[in-house]
């Protein structure tokens, strides 16, 4: 079976946010298995990156740092207080701090196919404004034409 991880729109948990998909696998496979050390932070950080990529079938391309593979990287600032201890050795815990720490909040840096398209956690070929402005305007222009097909409420 092809397991991954994503996030494709706001019916998920309206956060849009990767990290919280890969923390709720994660706990959710505790949960349904009563097993607390099921849904291993490595496992579901797999899911959401080279499983994810088979998933969609693209991991020929992507979903891992190979040679000849697109170099699709993502940068996580681990110096938070939700982030530390960062532990080395034989406790390192990186793994456990994305799959249970880490927030979207917490990206420093995207690459996608090699293009450094956000840089010290700034998107480098987007206005964030306009984007906040076009879609708060589409979400006000779809909730006018939704209430113009639903019926008034009976008195």
């Amino acid at each position: 079976m092809k397991l991954g991880i994503g996030s494709d729109g706001e019916k998920e948990n309206n956060t849009l946010d990767l990290f919280d998909e890969i923390k709720f696998a994660s706990l959710l496979e505790k949960v349904t298995t009563l097993d607390p050390t099921a849904g291993d932070p490595w496992d579901v950080l797999e899911m959401a990156t080279t499983g994810g990529a088979r998933v969609l079938g693209i991991d020929r391309v992507t979903g891992s740092l190979e040679t000849g593979k697109r170099a699709d990287v993502v940068t996580v600032a681990l110096d938070g207080l939700h982030t530390t201890p960062v532990l080395h050795g034989r406790d390192f815990n990186v793994a456990a701090h994305l799959a249970f720490s880490s927030s979207g909040a917490d990206v420093r840096d995207v690459w996608v196919d090699g293009r450094h398209l956000v840089a010290g956690a700034v998107p480098q070929f987007v206005s964030v404004d306009e984007v906040r402005a076009t879609a708060q305007a589409a979400a006000e222009e779809l909730f006018e034409r939704r209430a113009s097909l639903t019926p008034a409420p009976m008195p």
